[in-house]
């Protein structure tokens, strides 16, 4: 049987198993119980969010008052975790509220005033959306009603609702009949672009839904300053925005940008940009993403939405991702769930990390967890200043980058271009057997090695390290790659046969492209988006206006045929 689009039919045609009489809900009372229940739990999770961003309070704020984290608040106001009573007691508390509950008298019939209005009907519909499209986006087979219900804490006939509009909106497709029907996410839906932030230019790509590139630019930039720079973001959007809509033919959902640095999570506000920062222009206090998003909507499109984060933040969330792809005969929620990885990221000029716990990212009380680049490994007297013109010398991606290796063998390293030149001559001088050159790489892999280290102290499944093709490749491989890794081996043996160490977690090699980071700056987007789809998508307002109570009659006495 051929997939086809869900419902299969027009509701509104003569005949079809989905005509019902609109007072039907009041006449069933599994679709009233059903509807009820639902209200009441989108009501309070929608009016807790309500509340708290009326007090200009952040989920990292809330978050600290209740001794959590940022993600764990977003799971409560999200409903992914259907919260306990005292969870949800602490969180009244940390909004400054108070949290009550009683057992009411007899039932009551509801009257008109109990029931949401279009407005109401709308978000609440929105808030029970973002489990659903999470469900389909992280499950690789196709999934029955069922276990979506049971996923996302929500009742079947809610979710047979959402089904239905997506289904009509081309968002997910069915195959299968009664009870064996199954749902899957179109990956073609929509299109996200991904934007990477450098010194010396600005990549930008278009991808699916799974993070498949449809195409990509970059734009050359002579000077980092947050002026150019935005200016460079708008015109490579405006690009990729207008291939998707006119070639591609598919809705952009929003743009993720990503820098190396750190990012505050809830407002998008640049902290420290290292690799864009210099003595004469500075990107702390940049409010980056206020920025993009008013000059974004200004010059291509109204309703586009920014989201921005530390790049390999956003490579973390990206490698998640894609390890779900590794069994596409196995359905399961998450793609990191029961598991714990650390990611490091090593490019020409920074070296980050990321921690990923059951799918997503520690952020930290001043979201700078894995900032290991700035730790310092050169004690000596004259150990280079920081590249990034911090106040220190010596710091793990000034001397164990590829700019930062190059620099201690005295080879110009201001472009791409002319690091390229200089790691072709290193890979030439060590093929003719210069060990300076060699010992350059291998000292800058043992430094690495040791801040591996202390991520493996926390004890992790995986370090995924994804680096520069010249640290790392599949054959032919330049000969900078042999010293260099051997001199992380070398740490990591070392430090175990000390007892340092004993965990022994699955050490996995990546090599960046040129659009690794673009691709996982669209991704982390995409997450952002599943966590409020109705606010990223504006097509989704149209698309959830219909009456949820009145469908909710409708599928209760026809969920045997869907």
């Amino acid at each position: 049987m051929t997939d086809q689009t869900y419902p299969p039919t027009d509701p509104s045609e003569p005949g079809d198993d989905y005509d019902y009489d609109p007072l039907q809900v009041d006449d069933n009372p599994e679709a009233t119980a059903a509807y009820e229940d639902t209200l009441q739990f989108l009501r309070l999770r929608s009016g807790a969010k309500t509340i708290r961003q009326e007090k200009g309070l952040t989920q990292t704020d809330v978050a600290s008052s209740m001794g959590t984290t940022q993600s764990a608040v977003s799971d409560i106001e999200s409903g992914r975790v259907d919260a306990q009573l005292s969870t949800w007691q602490r969180y009244a508390r940390a909004i400054g509220k108070q949290f009550g509950f009683s057992l009411l008298g007899e039932k009551t019939p509801p009257t008109r005033e109990d029931q949401p209005d279009s407005n109401e009907n709308m978000v609440l519909t929105g808030f029970a959306l973002a489990p659903v499209l999470t469900k389909l986006s992280w499950a690789d087979a196709a999934q029955s009603l069922s276990a979506i219900s049971k996923e996302t804490n929500l009742p079947e006939i809610m979710v047979s609702h959402i089904l239905e509009q997506l289904g009509k909106a081309g968002w997910t497709t069915a195959k299968g009949e009664g009870t064996q029907r199954s749902f899957k996410l179109e990956d073609e839906a929509a299109t996200g672009i991904g934007v990477s932030l450098h010194r010396d230019r600005v990549t930008a790509v278009l991808t699916d839904l799974e993070g498949t590139l449809i195409t990509g630019t970059s734009y050359p930039i002579a000077t980092s300053t947050p002026e150019i720079v935005r200016e460079a973001v708008v015109i490579a959007v405006k690009e990729l925005w207008e291939y998707s809509t006119k070639e591609v033919r598919r809705s952009v959902l929003g743009v993720g940008v990503s820098l190396a640095g750190v990012i505050d999570t809830d407002t998008g506000e640049v902290k420290t940009a290292p690799d864009l920062q210099s003595q004469d222009h500075g990107w702390e206090g940049e409010q980056l993403r206020r920025h993009l998003e008013q000059e974004i909507q200004t010059r291509v499109h109204s309703s586009l939405r920014i989201s921005v984060s530390n790049d390999v933040n956003a490579l973390a969330i990206w490698h998640g991702m894609q390890k779900r792809g590794a069994d596409k005969q196995t359905s399961h929620p998450d793609p990191s769930r029961g598991s714990f990885a650390a990611v490091i990221l090593i490019n020409d000029c920074g070296i980050g990390a990321a921690l990923i716990s059951d799918g997503k990212i520690i952020h930290g009380a001043n979201s700078a967890t894995g900032e290991i680049g700035h730790v310092i490994v050169d004690f000596s007297e004259n150990a280079p200043a920081c590249q990034a013109a911090k106040k220190h010398s010596g710091c793990l991606e000034t001397v164990a980058t590829v700019q930062g290796i190059l620099s201690e063998l005295d080879i110009e390293t201001d472009s791409i271009q002319t690091r390229l030149e200089g790691l072709r001559y290193a890979s030439d001088k060590i093929l003719s057997h210069d060990t300076r050159y060699r010992d350059a790489f291998y000292k800058a892999g043992t430094r690495i090695g040791r801040a591996v280290l202390l991520l493996e102290l926390l004890d992790p499944d995986e370090v995924a390290i994804y680096a520069s093709p010249y640290l790392y490749s599949a054959p032919p491989i330049a000969e900078t790659v042999e010293p260099f890794q051997i001199g992380i081996t070398k740490a990591l043996t070392d430090a175990k046969n000390t007892q340092q160490i004993s965990v022994d977690p699955d050490l996995q090699w990546y090599s960046l492209n040129n659009e690794t980071i673009a691709v996982a700056a669209s991704m982390e987007m995409y997450t952002n988006f599943l966590n409020n789809p109705v606010t990223w998508y504006p097509d989704f307002t149209n698309i959830m206006k219909s009456d949820m109570r009145l469908t909710l009659g409708a599928t209760s006495s026809n969920l045997n045929r869907i």
